[in-house]
């Protein structure tokens, strides 16, 4: 690592010194002192105080949250309150021990503690509610592993296993393990439904009678459209094969990497499936997807974005580094992915941000 006192520097801009004025005073401990016994200016700097220490325990918070679902204390919980000795001897253990990661989570706003009895919150119960929520906790291990080293990480240093425990993205298809295939679709089943409603919300298909959705894996997705509009034809294009024998859709078998598309649909949509791969990959996808349609037709993309003009933690914190964890795609923001659309062709670009940003945020335009 080079040394920060000899790194050459530039001659500080107006900026550059305004900005060391003030964190010079914010670092004058006698100052902060000062400013905490102010009425109004006190719970600014304790707000501040308490954002940093927030910061610093996460990883703390998710490793409650992992045990939470891990011992099905929520899942328990779903189902009517508990005592401590009830939960103890449900999860093996012990009492004192159970009281401690309880009340842990009820710090994290997850439940409500009365004596010894425990209820989910709210929030609590928003969580046991959203389907493929505890699955995709308890498979964070693997990112949390990753970034042991975070130095390292960021430096290029380490191999991944997060990688390795989405092998779909390295491979051309043909030579995917059914386990593998089969575990990604399940994930990605489990956690579709509030990115197809945040999707399909408010979008009018107009005189559309077909769809298809490229990389729709067991073809969650475009149940949720046909339930939506069951005037369309709806279809997959995946590299996974036919899981059930009555699936009420149709289902192309290709990788889009090496295989065209079947054209004739008038919307085709990509969800969640961009930021898997590289900017190469995606040019070659969303042309494909211009070539497939017919003049009018229209493509819908949503997947989670980075946050745009201002970061934002979904985006850039979370997805941004999973991705990167990844090592074959990137998160974007959507003035990237507009871009590519726009020299590919593609016209009446339109950008939604949705509902729940940090679900997904939808991009439509259709082929001139």
């Amino acid at each position: 690592m080079k040394d920060v006192a000899a790194y050459p520097r530039r001659k500080p801009s107006l900026r550059d010194r305004w900005d060391r004025r003030i964190f010079n005073l914010i670092a004058d401990q006698s100052l902060q002192n000062r400013l905490s016994r102010l009425p109004i200016i006190k719970r600014l700097v304790r707000q501040d105080g308490e954002a940093v220490f927030d910061i610093m325990m996460g990883f703390i918070n998710s490793q409650v949250l992992m045990a939470l679902v891990r011992l099905h204390i929520i899942d328990h919980l779903a189902d009517q309150s508990a005592d401590f000795a009830e939960l103890s001897d449900l999860c093996d253990v012990p009492q004192d021990r159970i009281e401690i990661l309880c009340r842990a989570g009820a710090a994290l706003g997850l439940m409500h503690i009365r004596k010894t009895r425990v209820r989910l919150s709210r929030k609590g119960a928003v969580f046991a509610a959203v389907p493929g929520l505890a699955q995709l906790v308890d498979h964070h291990e693997i990112l949390y592993q990753d970034l042991s080293r975070p130095q390292d990480f960021f430096r290029g240093l380490t191999q991944p296993d997060l990688a390795r425990f989405w092998p779909y993205v390295f491979t051309q298809g043909t030579d995917l393990p059914a386990d593998d295939a089969k575990r990604y679709s399940q994930l990605m089943t489990d956690t579709q439904n509030l990115v197809a409603h945040d999707t399909l919300h408010g979008l009018d298909v107009g005189p559309a009678k077909s769809w298809l959705d490229v990389g729709g894996g067991s073809g969650a997705f475009v149940t949720h459209v046909a339930q939506k509009f069951p005037g369309l034809t709806c279809a997959v294009f995946d590299i996974v094969p036919q899981l059930s024998p009555d699936e009420s859709f149709d289902r192309h078998v290709g990788s889009f990497k090496t295989d065209a598309l079947p054209a004739g649909y008038d919307i085709i949509s990509v969800i969640r499936v961009l930021y898997d791969h590289s900017d190469t990959t995606i040019q070659n996808l969303l042309t494909k997807i211009y070539t497939a349609l017919p003049i009018g037709g229209r493509i819908v993309i949503s997947e989670p974005m980075l946050g745009t003009p201002t970061p934002s933690r979904a985006g850039d914190v979370y997805f941004a580094i999973y991705t990167l964890a990844m090592e074959t795609g990137k998160t974007r923001n959507s003035d990237q992915i507009i871009d590519i659309m726009n020299k590919i062709g593609f016209s009446d670009i339109k950008f939604c941000a949705g509902n729940r940003p940090f679900v997904t945020s939808i991009i439509t335009a259709r082929k001139k």
